[in-house]
C-alpha cells in the first residue's frame, strides 16, 4: 500500500451506538402524538426484529415514515420538527457497541469524523455522555446539510474529509451500517477522481446489529465487519490488496 490512512469517518446510528430501541420508541412516541394511532398497528414498530429491517429497507428516514407508517408529508414534516425534541425527552438508554472503544484508541492518532442522519445536538450529546466526544473533530448532522445534499449525496462526507485532512492525498475511511453509507463513499470518490484530487475512500459495513442484514443492498462495500473489532482486520486485508 503506497498511500497512507489520513482519516477515518464514522456513521453514528447502528456504526458507533447502539441506538435501534430508542429510535423505535421515539418513532412509536412521535406516531401518537402526531397522528393518534397506536403505535402497535404497524409490524415496523411493534418490535427490533421489525423495526429493523424495516428501516433499512428505505434510503432516508422520510421513506421509512411514508410508507411504513403510512406518514403524510405535513406530518412528516411535523415529525422532523418535534424529533430532537421526543428524543431528548425518551429515557431509552443508547449504548456504545462492545469493542468501538478499543478501535476508536486504534485510530486516536487519526483525525476522526461523523457524519450522520441524526442531528448534530443529539450525537454531540450522547459522544459526551459515553465521553467518547474526544475522538471527533468534526461532527455534521441532518442541520449541516441542505435538503436535497444528504447521503447519499457525498456533500458531507467530502466536506468532512476535506475539513479533517485539508485534502491530502491519501486513503480515509467511512464505516456505516446502510446501503446509503457504502453508496455515499463511492459517489464520493467519484467526486474526488473528478476533482482531480488524490484521495480514495474505503467503506467498510457496519453489519452487527442482530437484525442487520446487507442481502438486498445493490452497492458492495469494500469491507464488512459483523462485529466492531472487525473493522481493524477488514481494513488490514482491504490495504494489504491495495497496488
Amino acid at each position: 500500500m503506497h498511500q497512507k490512512l489520513t482519516a477515518v469517518v464514522w456513521d453514528f446510528d447502528g456504526t458507533l451506538v447502539d441506538t435501534r430501541r430508542k429510535n423505535m420508541n421515539v418513532a412509536r412516541a412521535l406516531v401518537k402524538h402526531i397522528t393518534g394511532s397506536d403505535p402497535d398497528e404497524f409490524q415496523a414498530l411493534q418490535d427490533l426484529a421489525g423495526y429493523e429491517p424495516a428501516l433499512h429497507r428505505h434510503r432516508h428516514w422520510r421513506d421509512f415514515y411514508r410508507q411504513e407508517l403510512r406518514m403524510g408529508e405535513t406530518d412528516i414534516d411535523r415529525t422532523e420538527e418535534h424529533w430532537l425534541e421526543f428524543q431528548i425527552a425518551d429515557e431509552t438508554p443508547a449504548e456504545i457497541y462492545d469493542g468501538i472503544r478499543e478501535v476508536l484508541e486504534t485510530f486516536a492518532h487519526l483525525p476522526q469524523g461523523i457524519v450522520s442522519l441524526n442531528i448534530r445536538a443529539n450525537i454531540t450529546r450522547f459522544l459526551a455522555q459515553l465521553e467518547i466526544d474526544r475522538h471527533f473533530g468534526k461532527v455534521l448532522g441532518a442541520e449541516d446539510v441542505e435538503t436535497g445534499y444528504q447521503k447519499p449525496h457525498p456533500h458531507a462526507l467530502v466536506r468532512c474529509i476535506e475539513q479533517l485532512t485539508c485534502a491530502a492525498p491519501g486513503l480515509v475511511v467511512y464505516v456505516g451500517d446502510h446501503e446509503t453509507d457504502v453508496e455515499c463513499a463511492h459517489r464520493a470518490n467519484d467526486h474526488f477522481q473528478a476533482a482531480g484530487t488524490d484521495i480514495r475512500v474505503v467503506s467498510v459495513g457496519a453489519l452487527y446489529a442482530p437484525h442487520l442484514t446487507d442481502d438486498h443492498w445493490d452497492v458492495e462495500p469494500d469491507g464488512k465487519a459483523t462485529a466492531p473489532r472487525e473493522i481493524l482486520s477488514e481494513l488490514t486485508r482491504i490495504f494489504a490488496a491495495l497496488p
